[in-house]
């Protein structure tokens, strides 16, 4: 006990005598379909954040805070943020985590807390720069508690380089365990401000075993081009039955929740580019996902669902942004970051709820004491 308590006082006057740094945040976007809907809604959105970490040697200390505003959709607005505690040196890097996201009472039930812990091992073997990483989750739903559950992950990640082409070559592999505490559902959640009610239905929840795999490309083309290439294969191992949501639709910070990666198999192609113009950078991204979703069924009208038949989907995303690569001085004190960014994104569904396109312009800027 005696030993325990030494360590915490240790690291407590550790934090203490560590620099600190403090950030503020301002985003501001234009979306023209944030709900991803074949019926599309316009919203000025705004992103208001502050965070702050502490640096020692020993153990970092971090925490990051943001309150979304929809400006046609005020009900819409939430809260979201993160505390953490980590360790990181030249070999590796550990840590702790607790995230929560906080609506308003129509929107409550896309609420959630999850803790989590991660380890990421660093190594060099015969000229190959390796990762291994894993990390361990505990998602809790307060109103949907049959979306309950613990995800363990386990990945490795080797980069190569090659100095005369300016090529590098990148190998990576993750596996996910996904497993829902609950082992049957059958719930039914309100999707609009409205009171409107939709069942979700009742199905056994079972494990999901999925992993992802890829290859990216990298190549230095001229003194300061580069592109790069990267495939992307996710596939889940054995049957899926897990929970299904059938209802409303998700902001982009919320699609996980509907769109669940770790629920969906398929191939992903990213093509990038990367043009350094004085002390900006300008990167272009073409992007395209082939997305299959074994648990869900499909919309064959604006009404009727099939649970016979599985959703599939061809989703293709062009994304433009332009960033200083350094910060603006703001006398001793201060810095300011800023960023520009485009999004277009068109998504092909044989399930009608999920045909949709949308375009968001945003600006963000980033104060840092």
């Amino acid at each position: 006990m005696k030993k325990l308590i030494t360590l915490i006082f240790f690291l407590f006057a550790s934090i203490a005598n560590a620099q600190w740094t403090f950030d503020i945040s301002i985003g501001q976007e234009y979306n023209d379909n944030p709900f991803r809907s074949p019926i599309p809604e316009s919203n000025f959105i705004s992103d208001y954040g502050f965070s702050f970490e502490n640096y020692n040697e020993i153990i970092q200390l971090g925490y990051s805070g943001s309150y979304f505003a929809l400006d046609k959709n005020p009900e819409r607005n939430f809260f979201w943020h993160q505390l953490g505690l980590w360790h990181n040196n030249e070999l590796n890097n550990f840590g702790v985590y607790l995230e929560q996201r906080y609506a308003k009472s129509d929107f409550q039930f896309l609420d959630y807390s999850e803790l989590g812990g991660y380890f990421n091992q660093r190594f060099e073997l015969a000229n190959i720069f390796s990762s291994v990483h894993s990390a361990i989750t505990y998602t809790n739903f307060p109103l949907i508690s049959s979306l309950n559950n613990w995800t363990f992950t386990l990945g490795y990640e080797g980069n190569r380089g090659f100095e005369a082409t300016g090529t590098s070559l990148i190998l990576g592999a993750k596996y996910n365990y996904k497993f829902y505490t609950y082992e049957t559902y059958g719930i039914a959640v309100p999707t609009a401000s409205d009171g409107e009610i939709y069942l979700i239905g009742n199905k056994e929840a079972t494990p999901i075993n999925h992993i992802t795999s890829y290859f990216r490309i990298a190549q230095s083309i001229l003194s300061k081009t580069g592109a790069a290439f990267q495939f992307t294969n996710r596939s889940i191992l054995g049957d899926i039955n897990s929970v299904f949501l059938s209802g409303d639709f998700a902001l982009w910070e919320e699609s996980e929740i509907f769109d669940d990666p770790i629920k969906t198999e398929g191939n992903s192609f990213a093509f990038e580019i990367t043009q350094l113009i004085d002390d900006f950078s300008l990167k272009g991204g073409y992007y395209i996902n082939y997305r299959n979703f074994p648990s869900q069924g499909i919309y064959s009208d604006l009404e009727n669902f099939d649970f016979n038949q599985m959703r599939s989907d061809k989703q293709s995303i062009f994304n433009l942004s332009l960033s200083k690569n350094s910060s603006i001085k703001i006398g001793d004190f201060a810095e300011l970051n800023l960023s520009l960014n485009y999004r277009y994104i068109d998504n092909k569904s044989n399930s009608t709820w999920f045909n949709y396109k949308g375009n968001s312009y945003s600006l963000n800027l980033d104060l840092i004491f």
